[in-house]
């Protein structure tokens, strides 16, 4: 079991957000959502009457070539472009400027309720020159040059999103998990149990549980040792653009599973155990194998398991292949999949254990724990 302390490993941030949604809160918020190369612009409509709420969203995906680059100005100017988009198709309202809340899927260090310095980047984005700096200026001045008439008000990351969301509707939860392209998790901790906020403060004293995003998407970033990295895992680390970085998201989350599933192929056929030793340039291809086939294969009961050959043959270009290369191929996926589901199941288990027992639960023997999943 992995304990809390060694969860944490210097990565968790506290919020600028205390206290608990009751479902009675009221009002109409526009919102920006970056989570992996998907964008969300919402208008939020919070009817309160225990939570009851209407969304309207566009989404947008931010082109594979602005995923990396030197100059982050070019994927911001891409968002600003997204947000005044949406408001020329749902904008009524006649204000001079619109607030909006910024869902932020990225590590960072919150400075102010606005304010937050960028830590890193994941899932496959890459800018250098953003390092260290506060995005949500970023983004006004993106917003500015454009003649968007925008302030970013609130800043949150996803996963802290996704507690308040679940908590205005559902008031008992206590802890959020974001799955999907990457992986994270937020959870309510007692203001004692963080060194931070422990010292007597005016300002805090009337305060008693915080939000804390753990980031646990970087578990093990800095020792690489805690935990069970197989010689796959090390090579897609190693021949990524992020290299020792978000390491625990690298063998759970779905940007990463289908890779993992192709390089152990790949290394079944140089040993000459399937496929008669016979690759093709899609399987050597980096990524080619998504994770969505993944499903695809582990849930084929076809007795000639003729999903999988559809895989092979349409995705992979692997033309020939025996009854026993595709159980060997779904057999990987199994594996490759349990192991996620069993990593995240013990991460869970010692957030959700640590949150009872500090008091933060709703009672001493369960937590409610709000769940967003979402296909890549």
């Amino acid at each position: 079991m992995i304990n809390i302390d060694s969860l944490s490993c210097g990565r968790f941030h506290f919020f600028m957000i205390v206290g608990y949604p009751t479902g009675e809160e009221k009002g109409t918020y526009l919102a920006l959502e970056i989570s992996g190369m998907d964008v969300y612009v919402c208008q939020v409509k919070m009817k309160g009457e225990r939570g009851i709420l209407s969304i309207n969203q566009y989404q947008y995906r931010i082109p594979d070539e602005l995923a990396i680059g030197e100059d982050v100005s070019v994927l911001l100017d891409y968002l600003t472009d997204c947000v005044a988009d949406f408001l020329s198709r749902v904008a009524s309202q006649d204000l001079f400027v619109y607030s909006m809340g910024l869902s932020f899927g990225f590590p960072v260090q919150q400075l102010g309720l606005n304010k937050g310095k960028m830590l890193e980047w994941g899932h496959g984005f890459n800018y250098s020159n953003v390092s260290g700096q506060d995005i949500v200026e970023l983004l006004h001045q993106s917003f500015r040059k454009k003649g968007l008439a925008v302030k970013i008000v609130a800043l949150a990351n996803d996963s802290v999103c996704t507690l308040l969301a679940h908590a205005y509707q559902h008031p008992s939860t206590r802890i959020s998990v974001l799955h999907g392209a990457g992986t994270n998790c937020a959870y309510y901790e007692t203001r004692s149990n963080i060194p931070k906020l422990a010292s007597p403060s005016a300002y805090l004293d009337h305060l008693h549980d915080t939000i804390v995003n753990t980031e646990w998407g970087g578990f093990d970033d800095d020792l690489r040792k805690r935990l069970p990295l197989t010689s796959y895992d090390r090579k897609l680390d190693r021949e990524s653009n992020n290299t020792h970085v978000q390491i625990f998201e690298k063998m759970t989350s779905g940007m990463y599973l289908g890779e993992i599933v192709r390089i152990i192929v790949l290394q079944f056929i140089d040993s000459d155990l399937l496929f008669s030793a016979e690759s093709s340039v899609e399987l050597n291809t980096p990524y080619a194998f998504n994770t969505n086939y993944m499903y695809v294969c582990e849930a084929d009961a076809t007795g000639e398991l003729e999903d999988v050959q559809t895989v092979l043959l349409k995705v992979l270009n692997v033309q020939n292949s025996t009854h026993g290369d595709r159980e060997v191929l779904k057999k990987i996926c199994e594996i490759v999949c349990n192991r996620s589901a069993r990593l995240l199941a013990t991460m869970l288990a010692a957030i959700s254990t640590h949150t009872i027992k500090n008091g933060s639960a709703v009672n001493q023997e369960r937590c409610t724990i709000g769940m967003f999943t979402f296909s890549v």
